[in-house]
């Protein structure tokens, strides 16, 4: 794959990516795709190690202030607030634990099913 990169969803973006979504007020891959305004596979991409696009790093760094697009992109921490950086750190802890078994997001149950 061309945009993959090779540690897939332990590259450091993908990493990053999945703490923010975590970290924000919509925690599911459903509800942050929707408050983004994109699809719940192109956030699934991202979280896999592909390359996050100029429009959505605009989409993010606008709907979300207390990120920047150096932390996002690079992991540069210098613009970020030691809150945000409090919050955070736990997540890219736990997100890069390869040794952990792969967490399920919750998903909403449908009757009948």
């Amino acid at each position: 794959m061309a945009g993959t990169k090779k540690a897939g969803r332990f590259s450091p973006t993908a990493i990053r990516m999945r703490a923010i979504r975590r970290a924000s007020a919509h925690p599911t891959p459903q509800a942050f795709a929707e408050f983004l305004g994109i699809t719940v596979s192109r956030l699934s991409n991202v979280e896999n190690g592909h390359a996050i696009s100029r429009m959505l790093q605009d989409i993010i760094v606008q709907k979300m202030p207390w990120i920047s697009r150096s932390y996002l992109m690079d992991g540069s921490e210098d613009s970020l607030t030691g809150f945000t950086l409090q919050k955070l750190a736990p997540l890219i802890a736990e997100e890069s634990d390869t040794t952990a078994p792969r967490k399920r997001s919750p998903s909403r149950s449908v009757a009948g099913r």
